[in-house]
């Protein structure tokens, strides 16, 4: 039997290539895609060494992307990935 951790879900955001069509998406499969989001503050998105993140920068905007339902395994996968 599987603990309550193991079992709770999570929410997340992904705005880069994670998102569906993009070419890293098979790194969702399992995950529940709940829906496209914005976030409610402005932000740039940026960088490093071919790793996107998003940073609060001047001259900055709302960031598109999709909210997913995801387990806690499937957070560490994501990490991992």
């Amino acid at each position: 039997m599987l603990s309550t951790s193991e079992t709770a879900c999570n929410l997340i955001f992904v705005y880069g290539t994670l998102r569906p069509g993009f070419e890293n998406e098979r790194e969702m499969k399992g995950a529940r895609l709940l829906g496209a989001a914005r976030t409610v503050e402005s932000y740039t998105l940026m960088a490093y060494e071919e790793l996107p993140f998003l940073a609060r920068t001047p001259a900055t905007c709302s960031i598109v992307g999709d909210i997913f339902e995801v387990s806690p395994q499937h957070i560490d996968h994501l990490d991992a990935f």
